[in-house]
């Protein structure tokens, strides 16, 4: 699995923009829907370290082949922009 290219996390919502630790821009959240849309991109870095979490175990415990895990490495993947 290679690793991701995006900014490292952690990430934050703060109003229209969504910022890193170093309050670099990561995001501008415009639309309707800015403010959840912000929220649910700054916890991508956390959601995407959750994933990778949850599908090692899953590997560990079911060797991998359920549907949940193929459904978390195309997330994954995507993440990653390999898809």
């Amino acid at each position: 699995m290679s690793e991701p290219k995006f900014t490292p996390g952690p990430w934050n919502a703060d109003g229209v923009y969504v910022c890193d630790e170093n309050d670099s821009e990561v995001a501008l959240c415009d639309g309707d829907n800015w403010e959840p849309n912000s929220y649910l991109i700054a916890a991508a870095p956390e959601l995407y370290e959750a994933l990778e979490a949850m599908l090692d175990l899953v590997r560990a415990e079911n060797d991998g082949e359920l549907l949940i895990a193929h459904e978390a490495k195309a997330a994954l993947a995507k993440a990653r922009g390999e898809s």
